[in-house]
């Protein structure tokens, strides 16, 4: 009763929507439920009235959308509304909880496991939505314990490293909460760019998830491997391999097997079980990176037009890094005509929003006269400056080297 009464509020009285979405969470409604909070989440960011003929489109229960509004005769007790439906939610999510402690102590668990589980139950039901001020005093006392950190920090960057020395000195990393967009035309190299930043963030220790749409886990071993054993690729896909190759890509995929790093393969997933999958990580694999491989591919629920979908993905990757404060990066597809000429940030394929909430924009390059090179262009950096940079490129092992330096753009 109290989902169907908070669904109708909003739909009875936009001008409530903020105030609801600020309180709540999908998980907090029943399957019905979640489609309508969804569209409506959905038109309200697009400044579209949220009424029954708007949301119809976007709702397959009509009988449980027209229910909302006739279970509520104004928003005026939403406030009341929405406490029953935290209160419901939080306890049904306890009495799980126990459920499962009570699973976990016939099992004899551990008690750091006991602790592990509970940290991690307050922390999902502490995550149920509303809204957070800081007074001035509390933003600056804030950065000053950032600072503190900045100056603590003994690392070469502040951020994660990408492997590569000169993109990493114009960016200091990749930065925690920030939203990078790596960019080219197909066959370009741009998903054994995101595995050379994978590998090399792997490499230190970095638990780090992949999110491939486009390649299987088995190729995405298969190209590390190479990667990481200089052996070509062709040779470890046939396994036409013998003596120190065939010992160098063993010692690769043990080293990969050791590694902490999360992998995620399935096709066309959905945008809502990509953002719930790396939350999860997040909070469960302390993941300090995700990479998204690549944009375009991750489907939505939605009638709207293509560019409305792609930039609904685009907010919500940058919304997640923000939420979950650790660099995301996204692969995206280039418009074909940029083929000879280097990209330029209006040349990003379906959606101008990708541009907008990007805070560091990275194009990756190829002139056909340098087969072994490739330009990585910083197009956009919210917080450092643009510039090119020279890479070596092996196409045989798919491998990023360290090259010459090159002097901003």
């Amino acid at each position: 009763m109290s989902e169907r009464a908070v669904l109708g509020a909003m739909i009875l009285d936009n001008g409530c929507i903020e105030d609801v979405l600020a309180r709540t969470n999908e998980q907090m409604f029943s399957q019905s439920g979640r489609q309508v909070y969804r569209a409506i989440m959905e038109l309200h960011g697009k400044d579209v009235a949220v009424d029954l003929l708007t949301l119809s489109p976007h709702v397959e229960d009509a009988m449980f959308l027209a229910e909302t509004t006739s279970s509520v005769p104004s928003s005026a007790n939403v406030g009341y509304y929405v406490d029953l439906l935290r209160n419901t939610w939080i306890r049904t999510r306890m009495l799980t909880f126990s459920a499962k402690l009570n699973d976990m102590s016939g099992q004899n668990a551990e008690a750091d496991e006991y602790l592990s589980a509970l940290n991690n139950a307050i922390s999902s039901i502490e995550d149920t939505g509303g809204a957070s001020y800081s007074t001035a005093l509390e933003s600056v006392r804030s950065t000053f314990g950032h600072l503190e950190k900045v100056k603590a920090n003994t690392n070469d960057y502040l951020g994660i490293p990408s492997g590569l020395t000169d993109l990493d000195e114009k960016t200091d990393g990749f930065m925690d909460g920030e939203f990078v967009i790596v960019g080219a035309r197909p066959s370009q190299g741009k998903s054994a760019l995101a595995m050379h930043f994978v590998l090399h963030s792997i490499g230190q220790g970095i638990p780090t998830a992949f999110f491939s749409l486009e390649m299987s886990k088995e190729s995405l071993m298969m190209r590390g491997a190479s990667v990481l054993s200089d052996v070509p690729l062709k040779k470890i896909r046939r396994w036409y391999l013998a003596g120190q190759d065939e010992k160098k890509v063993c010692e690769a995929f043990d080293k990969l097997s050791k590694s902490k790093l999360y992998v995620h393969d399935k096709a066309n997933d959905d945008l809502y079980s990509v953002i719930s999958g790396a939350r999860m990580l997040v909070r469960r694999e302390k993941v300090r990176m995700v990479v998204v491989d690549y944009l375009s591919l991750i489907s939505v629920r939605s009638q709207a037009p293509r560019h409305e979908q792609v930039a609904l993905v685009s907010r919500s990757l940058k919304a997640l890094a923000r939420d979950v404060n650790v660099p995301v990066i996204a692969l995206s597809q280039l418009t074909r005509d940029t083929q000879g000429k280097r990209p330029t940030l209006n040349t990003i394929r379906e959606s101008g929003a990708i541009e907008q909430d990007a805070d560091v924009v990275l194009f990756l390059h190829e002139e056909e006269s340098k087969p072994f090179e490739k330009e990585v262009i910083i197009a956009k950096q919210r917080n450092g400056p643009t510039g090119l940079i020279k890479v070596g490129w092996n196409p045989s092992t798919t491998k990023f080297e360290n090259l010459e330096r090159e002097s901003f753009l």
